[in-house]
């Protein structure tokens, strides 16, 4: 449960947190500290179970409380403000695409998919660092 909550911890810190917790409850329960191939997958996979877990909440929060129209709004104003020249005719036509249902859902799929892979990636990146500050720790006996 803490990858869920760690996921909300800004500028990916969450998502590195999320592997280094993956690493070390790893090592807990199995001993010997995980090598980097091995790590880098434990933490993609912790990524994406806690971007899923995430991903789910927040969807059935906006559907509990009935919020669906107020998100569209929301993400629909942040696109038109990071439009840089809105009077361009293309822009016009990309930003009324955008505003359609089909366009509205393939930004949102989109976007799902790259939270996904940045997830993974980071998560695969923090669990990496953990396993090597785990293996730091141990020093052979002579």
């Amino acid at each position: 449960m803490f990858g869920v909550a760690a996921n909300v911890i800004p500028f990916g810190l969450g998502m590195v947190l999320t592997g280094v917790l993956a690493a070390f409850l790893y090592y807990r329960a199995s001993g010997p500290p995980l090598t980097g191939g091995k790590a880098a997958r434990l933490g993609a996979m912790a990524g994406a179970i806690a971007f899923a877990a995430t991903a789910l909440l927040a969807v059935a929060a906006i559907v509990i409380f009935h919020q669906q129209d107020q998100m569209h709004d929301a993400l629909m104003k942040a696109m038109d403000q990071r439009i840089a020249n809105p009077s361009d005719p293309q822009v016009q036509a990309a930003l009324q695409w955008l505003h359609s249902p089909e366009g509205f859902a393939t930004v949102l799929a989109f976007s799902m998919a790259l939270a996904l892979l940045l997830s993974m990636l980071l998560s695969a990146l923090g669990s990496v660092l953990g396993s090597g500050f785990l293996r730091d720790r141990i020093r052979p006996r002579l």
